[in-house]
């Protein structure tokens, strides 16, 4: 690729970054990690992050982690009983404005739309990614989306990504990724895979997706996809939750429980005491799942899980993924199935897949940290004509939705629809329909099976003396990332101009302009705060050493000590204070 590209995989509860090459694509380190945490805690001095956001998680309400949870939801959704019991324990400072979802930053702040908080983490990252590769200046991003999103929650993660100073080069379906890697693993030496049919399971924190592709080396091929946007690894945190708190009780210890219930802080620690010993269950046959720092007595409460305990207080949600993954006469003829996403170790989830595919079958090839941003990788290089040349492989997707096209004048419907896209074509597809239309302003809207508007271009065909109506050519150009170009022109004459009219350029205009301007803000305030924090840091580093001095006379000693106290209190302290130190102790910051 001439330009710089990046492929962000960004899961329920972590991320990772990959470097895309002709070799396809690469994760990187982040530090001393590979994966990082996908927290971000919106406190007064700014964005924090990682480790430091998750242990603000208690103090700090502001705090979100699940970040793609919100992308292409109805709001309704918060008033679901299931959403509302995970409430229980997250709290989630959330509200519904104008038929979206925003996040809260802080008692006195605006709230924001739930992708800021996605764009800030991408910024966060992404800039650490590039100054670790020694990249400067224009970088592209690739990124996953999930096949149930509509069009405009699409829309909206490319603004918030390209808000962060990033172009965002596409967006593939996160199953398609998958597919990609799959078919990346087949290719390879001495592979585990062979050619024929092969299921994955993705199991994310809020979400669950099957899908079933036949491959061969040169080309893969979705023919089977389902998905549960109400079925994830968390239903199987609030069972186990459920379960630790009805022991409490059948110990007859109803006063603590009611305690935990009443407690914001001590909810959300036993949720995170959960998936602690969640992760010890997919590899023991027991855990201890320990809550501390109970009551008035800080009390350690202790409740022991065994591996078929856990199973059968799952067995509805065993029921579900069983019935998710039973696709009508496919699913006999899959030789492998793959388990990734960050709920794929889950005991029971393993246990449901057994019930309808023979262990054997179940294999490891991908790994759930990594698999989607190597498939990202893959289907980048296809998009963009980089793919090495020996056998290019084909991406084809028989559960796509279909696309049509309809000409409108003034709103009003000339002919068709027209179907332009089926489900079950190549990708990248070219189409060209030709249209009797009449001089003067013409829509050609495109919307898919799904009833989701796509995109509405709009020209003008030219007068003619008779004021007949002319022939127009239209070619319609889908991409392997759903991407759709346009291209007019009057039968046997010139191009005719188009613009693209979606979304809403106002709409998008404004949605854009309100992340600009938070993003700005908290970078003020953050700049602000790591100033402040740079001018204590170099006070106090004084005023230690001066401490540590034994010729200072008695009255100076007592004078440091004082305003060592002043700086340790964690109060702010006014910038007229801070002067008046850094001028008595000859410190000096840039």
């Amino acid at each position: 690729m001439l330009t710089p590209t990046l492929a962000l995989s960004l899961g329920n509860k972590a991320l990772c970054v990959a470097t895309v090459g002709p070799a396809g694509a690469q994760v990187i380190q982040l530090g001393d990690k590979r994966i990082v945490p996908a927290v971000i805690a919106f406190t007064p001095e700014g964005r924090r992050y990682d480790i430091e956001a998750a242990a603000k998680r208690n103090l700090c309400r502001q705090t979100y982690d699940s970040l793609p949870l919100l992308f292409g939801k109805d709001p309704s959704f918060l008033d679901s009983p299931r959403f509302r019991r995970i409430q229980s324990f997250l709290n989630l400072p959330l509200k519904v404005q104008d038929g979206d979802i925003y996040i809260e930053l802080g008692p006195d702040a605006p709230p924001a739309p739930f992708e800021f908080a996605y764009g800030s983490l991408v910024k966060r990252v992404l800039g650490e990614a590039s100054l670790q590769l020694g990249w400067t200046g224009t970088v592209d991003i690739i990124a996953p989306y999930l096949p149930f999103w509509p069009s405009h929650a699409q829309a909206r993660l490319t603004a918030a990504i390209e808000c962060t100073g990033y172009k965002c080069l596409a967006l593939y379906t996160k199953h398609l990724a998958l597919g990609a890697c799959l078919m990346l693993k087949l290719r390879q030496p001495n592979s585990r895979l062979g050619p024929g049919f092969h299921g994955i399971l993705d199991v994310g924190e809020y979400y669950s997706l099957y899908a079933i592709f036949q491959l061969d080396t040169s080309e893969v091929t979705t023919m089977y996809l389902n998905y549960n946007v109400g079925l994830g690894a968390i239903d199987f945190d609030i069972r186990l939750a459920d379960y630790f708190l009805g022991k409490l009780r059948a110990q007859g210890r109803e006063s603590l429980c009611d305690l935990i219930e009443a407690s914001q802080r001590q909810r959300t620690k036993l949720l995170h005491a959960i998936k602690e010993a969640k992760k010890i269950l997919s590899v023991n046959s027991s855990a201890n799942i320990t809550l501390d720092g109970v009551g008035d007595a800080g009390e350690t409460l202790t409740i022991s899980v065994t591996q078929s305990d856990f199973v059968a207080m799952s067995m509805d949600l065993v029921s579900q993924y069983s019935q998710l993954i039973r696709a009508p006469e496919l699913t006999s003829r899959i030789s492998s199935l793959s388990i990734t996403g960050g709920g794929s170790r889950i005991h029971p989830i393993q246990h449901a897949v057994t019930q309808v595919v023979p262990s054997a079958l179940i294999t490891k090839v991908l790994n759930p940290d990594n698999s989607v941003a190597e498939g990202l990788g893959c289907l980048a290089l296809l998009d963009q004509d980089k793919y090495p040349k020996k056998t290019i492989p084909v991406v084809r997707d028989l559960c796509y939705r279909s696309i049509y096209i309809l000409p409108c004048a003034d709103d009003l419907q000339l002919s068709g629809p027209y179907e332009v896209f089926k489900t079950g074509d190549h990708l990248p597809a070219r189409q060209s329909i030709t249209f009797t239309l009449p001089p003067g302003p013409i829509q050609l809207k495109l919307f898919d099976s799904f009833e989701d508007n796509i995109a509405t271009y709009t020209f003008v065909v030219p007068k003619n003396v008779l004021h007949l109506a002319v022939e127009v050519a239209v070619s319609i150009n889908i991409q392997l990332d759903r991407s759709i170009s346009i291209e007019v022109a009057q039968v046997g004459g010139p191009s005719l101009n188009l613009s693209r009219v979606w979304p809403d350029p106002v709409t998008s205009s404004m949605f854009r302009d309100m992340l600009l301007k938070l993003d700005a803000d908290l970078t003020k305030i953050e700049e602000e705060a790591e100033g402040y924090a740079t001018r204590i840091n170099a006070i106090c580093s004084r005023l230690y050493a001066l401490k540590a001095d034994e010729k200072i006379d008695e009255t100076s000693r007592q004078d440091v000590l004082e305003a060592l106290d002043l700086l340790e209190d964690g109060a702010r302290i006014e910038d007229s204070v801070l002067v008046d130190l850094e001028e008595r102790y000859g410190v000096h910051t840039a």
